[in-house]
């Protein structure tokens, strides 16, 4: 099947042309009804699939390049809400498919591959997804929907970033071309925030158009002690998202950079600055968290990853990008980080009072989606929660056996990450394995503060990063491997 449809997507010309042909007096016939480009629409879209699905990798790989401009045609088609949607169309469906078509003819998915632990609390989570899409105290069906697409949607990244990489030195690749393309957000990021500070407002608000208002939040201010922090979207719809690309640019410039200081401690500079670069883009990104949760990360990635030099090495690189922030924002280091804690136990508390509201509301949850806020689009927004701590969000939603379900499934990545860092042998493949254990914890963490899981790119990397964790162990064994051995299966 995937060969035949090479022949007629790639190979076949005469078919190609005749399909063109086609669309053209269908969009003839369409020109009076404002209608003509919906032939040549459906023919790119069929195109496009037969390209992708034969290659379900291209797909994957698309969309990491996608990611970092996801905001982009948001601008461009606002206020069509139908952007939002368009990477999946474009790539995640695709890979989908294309990873299906290929698993059912060559065997490719290998369940056992996986930590039982991971899977089973997947399967549990999902079961109680579609479990409470029949829930009575919903509020409709199309909720349900919504809530089924936000929880489970991206979660197959899991499976497919496992086998998308079958050697660490393609996985390397990958992350070095992540990180020259991530140089292009945070330079047009921190180019605002410089241009913002400075009172310039007429040369960056114009350029986002009518999207202008949405994407900078109704142009507010956040005020940390005395300093002005104008919100910074850079080429993402929300200045969440943007610090969040940042924290996990940060986490891949961090592992590479480890690899390569790995392989000699006088490498690695180039790795260093991007590094240094991505956390000061994330400084100036507007979001206070970034004063707290890029030093966490950090924090985080030695508790796997020891080295008085390379400890020395990071906390200047990390002081240096606070200084230049602090430099462009005028403000007072000390004085932040005072306020900042302040700030950081406050939140704590309004948090821990929304997990507790959420336990008064229910305890057995009132039903997929209701505590989703992509279900406002279609729901009466009255009767949906706006709870933001993501473990109330599950409260709400699944009642304390979906908390339940949701630690497990965390603890139970981590858990096994942590096992496999401890068997890996393979020094570069250590460093990777402390910068993504460390991302995905900090992810956790940070999801006290807000559903963040449910939004670009978090909901991509997450799944995304953590299955790439779970193939270390392989990529270590196929890389001792003597050629022309089979690879050793990896531990489980």
């Amino acid at each position: 099947m995937l060969n035949s449809l090479k022949d007629i997507f790639i190979k076949n010309t005469k078919v190609a042309l005749g399909l063109a042909l086609l669309a053209g007096c269908i969009a003839v016939l369409l020109k009076d009804q404002g209608l003509f480009w919906v032939p040549f629409a459906l023919v790119g879209g069929v195109a496009w699939l037969g390209v992708l699905i034969p290659h379900w990798k291209w797909a994957l790989y698309g969309l990491l390049l996608y990611l970092p401009f996801v905001g982009v045609p948001v601008v461009l088609f606002y206020p069509s809400p139908v952007p939002i949607l368009l990477k999946d169309f474009l790539f995640v469906i695709p890979a989908y498919l294309g990873f299906f078509l290929e698993n059912r003819y060559r065997k490719t998915l290998a369940f056992s591959a996986f930590p039982k632990t991971v899977v089973w609390s997947l399967l549990a989570l999902a079961a109680l997804v579609f479990l409470h899409l029949f829930n009575p105290a919903s509020a409709g069906w199309l909720v349900g929907l919504v809530g089924l697409k936000v929880w489970l949607f991206y979660i197959p990244l899991y499976f497919l970033a496992y086998y998308l990489i079958d050697s660490k030195e393609q996985l390397f690749r990958l992350f070095q071309w992540m990180l020259v393309i991530a140089l292009v957000p945070t330079a047009i990021g921190s180019a605002e925030a410089i241009l913002l500070a400075l009172g310039r407002t007429e040369l960056v608000y114009p350029i986002y158009g009518a999207a202008a208002q949405s994407m900078f939040h109704d142009f507010r201010i956040n005020i940390l002690a005395g300093v002005e922090l104008r919100r910074v979207p850079s080429t993402f719809t929300l200045v969440f998202q943007y610090f969040n690309y940042c924290l996990a640019m940060a986490a891949i410039a961090y592992a590479m950079w480890r690899v390569r200081f790995s392989q000699k401690p006088r490498r690695g500079y180039w790795e260093l600055f991007v590094l240094s670069f991505v956390v000061l883009a994330g400084m100036l990104s507007g979001a206070r968290a970034a004063f707290i949760f890029i030093p966490l990360y950090f924090v985080l990635a030695q508790i796997w990853d020891r080295g008085v030099l390379r400890l020395l090495m990071l906390g200047l690189a990390l002081l240096v990008s606070l200084g230049l922030a602090m430099m462009i924002l005028g403000g007072n280091l000390y004085a932040t980080y005072q306020e900042m804690i302040k700030l950081t136990f406050g939140y704590y508390y309004v948090q821990l009072n929304e997990f507790t509201r959420a336990l008064q509301l229910t305890y057995l949850g009132l039903g997929t989606g209701m505590n989703t806020g992509a279900a406002r689009y279609v729901a009466d927004l009255a009767r949906i929660y706006g709870i933001e701590n993501y473990y109330a969000k599950a409260v709400v939603e699944f009642g304390i056996p979906g908390l339940i379900v949701l630690v497990s499934l965390f603890l139970a990545i981590l858990g096994s990450g942590w096992k496999n860092h401890n068997r890996l042998r393979d020094v570069e493949l250590r460093a990777i394995s402390s910068g993504i254990l460390a991302y995905l914890a900090l992810t956790m963490i940070y999801q006290w503060k807000g559903w963040f899981l449910d939004l670009d790119p978090v909901n991509v990397y997450f799944w995304f990063f953590a299955g790439l964790l779970a193939r270390l162990p392989h990529l270590e064994e196929t890389s001792a491997a003597a050629p022309g051995e089979p690879a050793i299966q990896p531990v489980q």
